[in-house]
């Protein structure tokens, strides 16, 4: 299991530090503490971007991927 800092988390995400920062605040993206840091499984990672499909609907897996590209 990989654990990633909060600046890949970040990068990955295309988001900002502190909105990672809100998400592990708010209990919706999963996160260790290691002393004063703060560190995110991949599957973690992996499990929050698959919860945000399915409540938008978006699927890889049902075509969303060839949907995407088309526009």
């Amino acid at each position: 299991m990989e654990l990633l800092t909060i600046a890949e988390v970040s990068a990955r995400l295309r988001l900002s530090r502190a909105a990672v920062y809100r998400l592990i605040a708010n209990g919706r993206l999963r996160a260790v503490k290691i002393g004063r840091s703060r560190r995110v499984a991949e599957q973690d990672l992996y499990d929050f971007i698959q919860d945000l499909r399915s409540r938008s609907g978006f699927s890889l897996e049902e075509g969303g991927h060839d949907a995407a590209e088309r526009l």
